[in-house]
This record gives structure tokens, sequence and C-alpha cells, in this order.
């Protein structure tokens, strides 16, 4: 109960900072992130029990949806943390595809695959609002997305 609660917080503290200082790409992961968060929390039988027994089948489907969205946000932007974003959560998406493959994998490492790299997500999506708050400071501006004749 204690680790969802500083996650919370950390999902709390970082998605409101980069929603309140970020850019457009900022904004977009923070977005996605919370989406994702309270979606699989609403999706979830019993979200407090932390069982991870068999394949979390809708967390799945919001891990892959997620996934798709940081791949786009990931190839559109200028940025290039959002391709770590992306990385981070196609290894979830890994997680549960082994998972449903082999049900004898220890559902501690399934829920650690699964949970442990939203962490670093968001301190990424956050650090990006910094960056970009940095840029803006030195530069003046900050272009956020590429242009559609370079993709």
């Amino acid at each position: 109960m204690l680790r969802i609660i500083l996650y919370e917080m950390i999902l709390i503290i970082c998605c409101a900072y980069a929603l309140a200082r970020g850019g457009a790409p900022e904004r977009s992961a923070a977005a996605m992130m919370l989406a994702a968060s309270l979606a699989s929390f609403v999706t979830q039988s019993q979200p407090f029990s932390g069982s991870f027994q068999k394949m979390q089948m809708w967390v799945f489907v919001i891990d892959m949806l997620l996934l798709v969205g940081l791949f786009v946000l990931a190839v559109a932007s200028t940025r290039f943390w959002p391709l770590w974003l992306a990385g981070f959560q196609l290894l979830a998406v890994a997680a549960h595809f082994i998972r449903a493959v082999d049900q004898s994998a220890l559902s501690r490492g399934y829920q650690f695959l699964i949970s442990f790299e939203a962490y670093p997500m968001l301190l990424l999506v956050a650090l990006g609002a910094w960056r970009h708050r940095r840029r803006l400071q030195l530069y003046g501006a900050d272009r956020s997305w590429r242009d559609s004749s370079s993709l």
C-alpha cells in the first residue's frame, strides 16, 4: 500500500510539473501517463490486492496503447527523451508477453517488470519539462514538433 501511495505522489508531482511548465511534448506525455495510470487503476478488479498470479489483460491493453502513443510522440517531437519513454514502456509490454507465454514465471518478477519502469518514466517527463524551460531561458524558443517533411 505504501508503494502505491508513493507512486501516486510521484505521478502527481511529475505530471503536474510537466503540465504546468513543459512544452507540448511534455504535456502530451504527462497526459498519456496520467490517463494510463488512472485507466489501469480503474480496470483492475482489486487494485490494492497486488495479485499478479496471471496476466493482467486490461493493464496489457492499456500498456500497449501507451506504447503506441509514446512511439508516435517520439517520432513527431524534436525531443530525445520520448525515445527513452517508449523504450521503458516496451519493457512493460514485453513482460506481459512473457507472462502470457509462461504462466510459471514468478508473479513478483512480473509485477516488478510492469510497474518499475513507471518511476524513471515519470522522472524523465519532469526532466524533459525542466530542460524545455532551460532552453526557453537560453534561446527564447524551443520548437516542439518536427516538420512533416522531415519524417
